[in-house]
């Protein structure tokens, strides 16, 4: 009687167990789609200029070279052009995993110690961006408080420092929904070897 009761119980956890997977399995098709959302969104723009950015450079060493022409606006423009691609376009590397990883040794780990380094890296790379995006938007109110202007052309710099804080923040909320999978799949190994075991206690 007493073997009946706990095979009925360990075959009521293990429902519950596949019921908390399909859930977390839900939740993390939600934040892959929404991050997904955020990085094309960002990539996108960069995709544009960096298409415009080539045809600008270009036409600028051949008109230099042939024609003597002195765009000084081209040096300068492009200039502002490589800061909106490089802090944009973070949250597209974030998503396909383009960042550096130390595979050779990672590999070597157990699932559930690769897990909990990828989920301490997470936070810490969340915390030091939040500190970056903090200091860009004092930045920026800074530049655009005193009227800061390049010494080329006079151009009022704060646009060039908020394309710094939009992209670090989107990079920001992008690094927090990829927290947010991390913890799921810490939480789905659990669950996995908690149903190991009570298979393993039902035969």
């Amino acid at each position: 009687m007493t073997d009946i009761k706990s095979k009925k119980h360990c075959s009521d956890n293990y429902q519950k167990q596949e019921y908390n997977k399909k859930v977390l399995y839900r939740l993390e098709n939600k934040i892959k789609k929404l991050m997904h959302i955020v990085s094309i969104a960002t990539i996108t723009p960069c995709i544009i200029i960096l298409i415009i950015w080539v045809f600008l450079i270009t036409a600028y060493v051949v008109g230099r070279k042939f024609f003597n022409f002195q765009w000084i606006f081209v040096e300068e423009f492009t200039g502002y052009m490589m800061v909106f691609v490089a802090y944009f376009s973070q949250a597209y590397v974030l998503r396909v995993g383009g960042h550096i990883k130390v595979n050779f040794v990672f590999k070597k780990l157990t699932n559930k110690i690769q897990s909990i380094l990828e989920l301490s890296t997470s936070f810490l790379a969340f915390t030091l961006i939040c500190y970056l995006t903090w200091r860009s938007i004092h930045w920026f109110s800074y530049g655009f408080e005193h009227k800061l202007c390049s010494s080329t052309l006079h151009i009022v710099l704060w646009p060039s420092y908020l394309t710094v804080t939009i992209g670090l923040s989107l990079f920001a909320f992008e690094l927090a929904l990829n927290l947010c999978l991390k913890v799921i799949k810490l939480m789905e190994i659990n669950v996995s070897n908690i149903g190991i075991n009570d298979v393993t206690k039902i035969s």
